[in-house]
Formats: structure tokens, C-alpha cells, sequence
């Protein structure tokens, strides 16, 4: 079994006093020179305003992604997203997933 060249990690979830640990993970993988994109959906959306930790993640070169319909769901839109974050849909994450050379991992 060869190992995945590509790491995707979906977080559902955030609350206001602690920030999801996928941006550390993301940042984690890149600096072993592994590929990877974090996808925020449902709740975890609202982790992808301004932050020390969303930027160091996007700094090391790994991807951040949030779900247009859970960022609607929840009243939010482009403007309330820090800089380099970039607004995806579910077709996105269908046609990532069926490339099979990805590990997924959600939290």
C-alpha cells in the first residue's frame, strides 16, 4: 500500500473558545512535505475568520477551504473570512474524494 499524496482534513466543528487542532495538523503536514487542504463545513466555518493559527496554516502552504452552503446557513459570506481562505462546494469535495490518492480525515 503506497501512502496518499494528498491529506484532506474536514472539520465540522468549532466554538468560539477554542479553535480547531486541523490547522496545527495541516501546518504539521506541510512541514513534512506532505500535501494538504483543510475543508470547513457546518459549524467549523465559522473557525475561518482572521486568526494567528489560520494564517500560520495558510503560511506553510497548505490549503483552506469552507462549504458555500453551511457559510450561508449560518449568515456569513466572503468578507467574514480571513485572507486566502477560499469558498468551495460539496461538488468540489465529491470530485476530490474519487480521485483516490487522497487520505481523509473528519472530525
Amino acid at each position: 500500500m503506497t501512502e496518499a499524496r494528498h491529506h484532506l482534513l474536514v472539520e465540522t466543528h468549532h466554538t468560539p473558545d477554542r479553535l480547531p487542532a486541523c490547522f496545527g495538523q495541516a501546518r504539521l503536514l506541510r512541514d513534512a512535505g506532505v500535501e494538504s487542504t483543510v475543508l470547513l463545513v457546518e459549524n467549523g466555518v465559522t473557525a475561518a475568520g482572521p486568526s494567528p493559527e489560520l494564517r500560520a496554516c495558510l503560511d506553510s502552504g497548505a490549503g483552506v477551504l469552507v462549504d458555500d452552503y453551511s457559510l450561508r446557513q449560518r449568515g456569513l459570506g466572503p468578507d467574514d473570512l480571513g485572507d486566502g481562505v477560499v469558498v468551495t462546494d460539496m461538488d468540489w469535495l465529491a470530485g476530490f474524494l474519487l480521485d483516490g490518492d487522497v487520505a481523509v480525515v473528519w472530525h
